[in-house]
């Protein structure tokens, strides 16, 4: 697996600057090589007020001794960096709210290939829950999940936003579709200079040699859900909860009717995810519920408030609302 190349000068001021989107859960460090002694205070104190905060994948500490072991990196600052994936940087509090569920949970990232150019390395991850079942976030992160592992200029906290511009670059460039869709293992390319629609400020980014490799050896990394703000690192805990459940859900959950409404439930927070009509797509899990519901009077006519023993559109409305 070949080694990260030297940072092209040109380029080293933008990389310098990107350390203000460094994760906010620890203080990120420049290298020597990335800033004069004399600035490293006044840097530090500007890392503190710009910090990015993010929904994120924090991998547990036996995944990332494992993560190690398996993508040797460069420099021994490295070693200290914390690892993680940013789903989706400065969430918006509707973001938030579509994320609120997958807060605290634990989940699984399946590693499937290992990039790296001249300034950064990472490995792309499918994100599944401990079942095996797809997480669904490409609605609100369209850019190929992933969890970056170095730095060339040895930061000790990677920035993430250069790390989302390449998997950006990829993704325009078509070659992550082509490494799975063919039967290589290794991809070369060299991506022309780009101008990201992610990070716009440090425009525009200069040409680069790109090397994907895809994963050979199943490779599985556990981790918690959580934003980066709220993400306990030394116990591996999440202290921001979702939302408290609802009277109503707690009352259908343990009802004789349970599994029809938790099945109905998850459509509706995957169509949130997806972005997707949750009438269109829920339609057999809000009538598999009615029918279950139409079954169990003896339980359910607490809900009989109009001659009907199911909930109707405005109710479905309002708990996907809730």
């Amino acid at each position: 697996m070949p080694r990260l190349r030297c940072v092209p000068s040109a380029f080293h001021a933008s990389l310098s600057a990107l350390t203000a989107l460094s994760c906010s859960y620890t203080l990120p460090a420049l290298s020597e090589a990335a800033e004069e002694p004399s600035n490293k205070e006044e840097n530090v104190s500007t890392s503190k007020q710009t910090n990015t905060e993010f929904f994120g994948f924090f991998p547990a500490r036996e995944s990332v001794a494992a993560l190690k072991k398996a993508f040797p990196r460069v420099n021994e600052k490295a070693e200290e960096e914390k690892l993680f994936s940013a789903v989706k940087l400065n969430p918006s509090v509707e973001e938030k709210e579509v994320f609120s569920p997958l807060f605290g949970e634990k989940a699984v990232a399946h590693v499937k290939a290992f990039v790296e150019d001249a300034n950064a390395q990472a490995i792309l991850v499918d994100l599944k829950t401990e079942n095996g079942e797809p997480i669904p976030l490409n609605s609100v992160a369209p850019e190929s999940l992933h969890v970056p592992l170095t730095s060339a200029l040895g930061f000790h906290n990677y920035n993430i936003g250069y790390t989302n511009v390449l998997m950006e670059r990829l993704q325009a460039a078509g070659l992550i579709e082509r490494l799975f869709d063919t039967n290589m293992n290794e991809l070369s390319e060299k991506l022309e200079a780009y101008d990201s629609k992610k990070l716009s400020l440090f425009n525009p980014f200069p040409a680069t040699d790109v090397h994907l490799y895809r994963q050979q050896d199943p490779l599985q990394v556990k981790g918690t859900f959580c934003m980066s703000s709220d993400y306990d690192a030394e116990n591996e805990t999440c202290t921001r909860q979702g939302k408290a459940e609802c009277g109503f859900c707690k009352f259908m959950r343990a009802g004789p009717c349970g599994t029809e409404f938790t099945a109905w439930e998850k459509c509706l927070d995957e169509c949130k995810m997806k972005g997707e009509d949750f009438i269109e797509k829920c339609g057999k899990e809000t009538l598999d519920m009615r029918d279950c519901i139409e079954r169990h009077p003896e339980y359910y006519r607490i809900l009989d408030d109009s001659d009907e023993q199911s909930p109707d559109s405005d109710d479905i409305v309002e708990k996907n609302e809730s």
